[in-house]
């Protein structure tokens, strides 16, 4: 499962550098990677923090599926900003 989230953020990485016209050095590949996922991290955690803090906040259990309606949730409730913005608060 992991190769297809590599697959996915290098092919990502590869278009960026592409469409700046650098050249795809193993460094730069791995500054962009590092870049990519720092910011992704911060919108996962974020999801996952208003998340989880929304379920505790009603009757429901804390369940993957749970977690997964939630998100789908906030998707359309808040920016990707906002969302981060909420969850530092928590």
């Amino acid at each position: 499962m992991e190769y297809v989230l590599a697959i996915g953020y290098i092919e990502e990485v590869i278009l960026q550098l592409k469409e700046e016209k650098k050249i795809i050095t193993i460094k730069e590949l791995e500054n962009r990677l590092n870049k990519l996922l720092d910011e992704n991290k911060e919108i996962i955690i974020a999801y996952a923090k208003v998340a989880l803090d929304n379920i505790n906040h009603s009757a429901n259990k804390v369940t993957a599926r749970e977690m997964e309606a939630q998100i789908q949730t906030l998707r359309d409730l808040y920016t990707t900003e906002e969302l981060i913005e909420r969850a530092k608060k928590l």
